[in-house]
């Protein structure tokens, strides 16, 4: 298999799926008119083949066109079922369960269409216990990686680490939030939330996105003890909300969501050496 090439492809789903997962686009795909719903999920298959064409352009050939033409019907076909599994219970829009489930399903496909499409000789041949099949396996995942596919692959988590982790927190803070509201959502009965709006429209996912990039930076440049820096900003900049309870708990379960996730990723991006010291 390779792995250039599946490494361009997960960065494209990634890319595609979450800077690039427009707001108009997101509400036509959960449209209650199924035709809407089509139009939106096609749409955002049509942007995701574009995207994964642009990054595999390098390694082009009738394969590929094949490999990424499938892996974009599959992503459109997978989305519109989750977008109707949405439009019959609205609540599900905020399920973290729902938004892992969909991003494992669309990373297995990119891996089991690539694999199928570029074969290796079977598995029986080469190998014939199942300890070996895992040791092969892993052997051939790490022997002969490139510096250009551990740079890809930092890109990959990256891209992960920014946007993915950020709308993992959104996602889950929408579902505790609202949670007491999920019947009337299911119902679709419109909801009318009287809550004073401060500070700039997704400034908090914003400021997230900046702050893991601090500390995954901070990391990989071997500076782990500026990291502090944040949370020291980051807590005397919201000082006067420290006597709401509630803003309390958030801030610190999404803190740490945000810290864990960004220091975990960042070790992983540094041992795969990118950088020279």
């Amino acid at each position: 298999m390779n792995f250039s090439v599946l490494g361009c492809l997960l960065l494209a789903h990634f890319i595609v799926d979450f800077p690039l997962q427009f707001k108009k686009f997101l509400n036509l795909r959960n449209s209650t008119d199924w035709k809407k719903c089509l139009t939106g999920n096609v749409i955002h298959g049509a942007i995701y083949f574009a995207v994964s064409i642009v990054s595999v352009v390098y390694y082009w050939s009738v394969s590929i066109l094949l490999i990424v033409l499938i892996i974009s019907l599959l992503h459109a076909f997978i989305d519109f079922i989750k977008s109707l599994a949405i439009i019959k219970k609205p609540f599900r829009k905020y399920s973290v369960k729902i938004f892992l489930l969909d991003q494992i399903i669309h990373i297995l496909v990119i891996y089991f269409v690539l694999y199928l499409i570029n074969m290796d000789p079977p598995v029986s041949e080469a190998v014939k216990t199942q300890s070996e099949k895992i040791i092969s396996s892993f052997n051939h995942l790490t022997a002969g990686v490139t510096y250009n596919q551990k740079l890809l692959f930092s890109f990959v988590l990256l891209f992960i680490g920014l946007w993915g982790v950020g709308m993992f927190i959104r996602i889950l803070f929408n579902g505790m939030n609202l949670k007491q509201y999920k019947r009337a959502i299911n119902l679709k009965l419109e909801l009318v939330i009287h809550n004073k709006k401060e500070g700039a429209n997704d400034g908090g996912f914003i400021i997230g996105i900046l702050e893991r990039l601090f500390i995954i930076v901070s990391i990989v440049l071997n500076m782990p003890l500026v990291i502090g820096f944040i949370l020291t900003v980051k807590s005397v900049a919201r000082l006067k909300k420290f006597n709401d309870e509630r803003f309390v708990e958030i801030f610190i379960i999404g803190s740490f969501i945000s810290f864990i996730s960004a220091i975990v990723i960042g070790y992983v991006i540094k041992s795969l050496k990118v950088i020279s010291y």
